[in-house]
């Protein structure tokens, strides 16, 4: 997810991803978000990470309540 607006939960621009989870059985299953989706997501979710002037919030695809057009 992007620089965030200053309201949480609104929703945001999906930016990057990673390889997806791991499942029980030790397969791999890819995330279904691309980067330049939009998405809604928990108030309380994920975790802020701020690098120099950039602010990012990192969630897991199980915070992600929408992906809107």
């Amino acid at each position: 997810i992007r620089d965030r607006s200053p309201s949480r939960g609104l929703g945001d621009v999906y930016k990057r991803q990673g390889p997806g989870r791991v499942a029980d059985d030790g397969s791999r299953i890819p995330m279904e978000l691309a980067a330049g989706d939009k998405v809604i997501y928990s108030k309380f979710a994920g975790t802020e990470y701020k690098d120099g002037d950039d602010e990012y919030l990192i969630l897991r695809e199980s915070d992600i309540l929408a992906k809107v057009s």
